[in-house]
């Protein structure tokens, strides 16, 4: 229930009072080559009937793209913009409330003559996928959900491990290579990423069954089964025997993390508040005004590939 009202809480705060509101709204558009179909969450259009707000809602744990590069914005966009002409300003949002705080949401924004190009652009690009339906392309993103090792496209990129040198080929390696080579091999890799990992899962599923199993390369594949991540079921219990065993504060304390996530969770909970609000007092505020003063914000480095 938190996720719908803190959806509810969203629409309330970003929606002007006055704006028509539509939810799940089905659209469909015929081009000349093909059918485009959509589901949107929520369309919001303002009363001259010139801009659109529209949401999102993903509510799983596995981030998707952001909105400026996501396809299915770009479709729902097109469809709407194709549905009202007369539309000068559209703007497209992904909510995802399971993500931590500062990721959740990601915004679109795109006025006049971008819509009247993306229209244009998703059916040329349409239209160059129909003319080549048989033709695989790999990629870290269109790889990550499909049928992973079974594709033959896949396979393809897996053999390229397998390589003749050729005293040209000798002549020309780098022991650092260059930045084109170096971003090459990371796409190929996390193109490979997902695949792998499904594929590792499903060689469990087999070794479950056999002792052992032989590849077609003439290795053999078992396993062994070693410690995994130390969790703690009981947490009060967990937390007693710690101070019991380490009475001394301070010492307790060099053994602690503490998630902001959980903290800001809690908060709400145990005061009847909601998690965020722009006009009442919220579990983040006081998270804010209390706890952050005593935290120190580090950085993560995320690679970009579009």
């Amino acid at each position: 229930m938190w996720m719908v009202d803190l959806c509810v809480r969203q629409v309330r705060e970003t929606i002007p009072e006055d704006w028509a509101l539509m939810v799940e709204v089905e659209f469909s558009h015929d081009f000349e080559r093909w059918r485009l179909t959509g589901h949107a969450d929520l369309v919001a259009q303002s009363p001259d009937g010139k801009r659109l707000k529209s949401k999102d809602w993903k509510l799983g744990y596995v981030p998707v793209d952001d909105a400026e590069e996501n396809e299915q914005v770009l479709s729902y966009l097109v469809l709407e913009k194709l549905d009202w002409p007369d539309t000068e300003e559209a703007q497209f949002e992904i909510f995802q409330p399971r993500l931590p705080f500062d990721s959740r949401s990601t915004k679109v924004t795109l006025t006049g003559p971008q819509l009247e190009a993306c229209v244009a652009d998703l059916d040329r690009r349409m239209g160059i996928a129909l003319d080549n339906q048989m033709e695989l392309n790999t990629g870290w993103k269109q790889c990550k959900w499909c049928v992973g090792v079974a594709c033959p496209a896949i396979r393809a990129l897996q053999h390229k491990m397998k390589f003749t040198l050729t005293p040209a080929i000798l002549s020309q390696l780098k022991q650092v290579p260059d930045d084109g080579s170096l971003a090459d091999f990371v796409i190929d890799g996390r193109t490979l990423d997902k695949p792998l990992k499904d594929a590792t899962e499903m060689l469990h599923d087999r070794l479950d069954v056999v002792p052992s199993i032989q590849a077609n390369c003439g290795l053999h594949v078992s396993r062994k089964i070693q410690n995994g991540d130390i969790t703690t079921p009981d947490a009060t219990k967990f937390r007693q025997a710690v101070e019991a065993t380490l009475p001394e504060r301070e010492l307790q304390d060099k053994c602690v993390t503490w998630s902001k996530s959980a903290l800001i969770d809690q908060i709400a909970a145990a005061r009847g508040i909601k998690k965020t609000s722009k006009e009442d007092v919220s579990a983040t505020s006081i998270y804010d005004a209390h706890l952050k003063p005593l935290t120190e914000q580090g950085t993560k480095r995320v690679l970009v590939i579009q």
